[in-house]
């Protein structure tokens, strides 16, 4: 497996160019010729904050997408359109509202199921017993040492709050 993260580089606010890094062709060729894992976080989410009483399908509760993470998360969907990088559906997503969100923009909301597993990954941030980390990472590690599927098109997973203190601790 490959683990490939795509980074959008964003505009700058004083003159609205786009500074990226060339092309890299035999990254974009391999891609084309699909069967990769693609594990993507949500766009820039700086609107509001993670309330304490955190309710997933009611987004006044929860940090989301700002106008600049909107416009990544069109951006991101547009990019592996022109560049003609297939994708399976569905794409899995966290159910937070700034995931949904960015999946939902990148690649329409009908092409996007919602995996209830990636709240597990954003909870390890919290005061969690050892054994439902330990549950949850080997879980983790599962899904990350898993397979891509035969057939042309890449699937892409959203890993929510990935970087927390807990992953960061067990795998970098």
């Amino acid at each position: 497996m490959i683990l490939l993260t795509l980074f959008i580089q964003s505009a700058k606010a004083s003159d609205n160019k786009v500074y990226a890094n060339p092309i890299n062709t035999s990254l974009i060729n391999a891609l084309q010729q699909g069967e990769y894992i693609m594990y993507v976080r949500h766009g820039e989410a700086t609107v509001g904050v993670d309330q304490p009483n955190l309710i997933l399908s009611d987004c006044s509760t929860q940090r989301n997408l700002s106008r600049e993470g909107r416009r990544q998360a069109k951006t991101y969907g547009d990019i592996l359109r022109k560049l003609k990088i297939p994708i399976q559906y569905p794409i899995l997503a966290s159910p937070f509202c700034r995931t949904k969100e960015t999946a939902e923009l990148a690649f329409g909301s009908k092409n996007v199921h919602l995996d209830p597993f990636w709240v597990s990954i954003y909870n390890l941030s919290g005061n969690v017993i050892a054994s439902e980390q330990e549950r949850v990472l080997a879980t983790l590690t599962s899904i990350l040492e898993k397979e891509p599927s035969e057939g042309n098109g890449i699937r892409g997973e959203g890993l929510e709050e990935c970087c927390s203190d807990s992953y960061n601790k067990h795998f970098t």
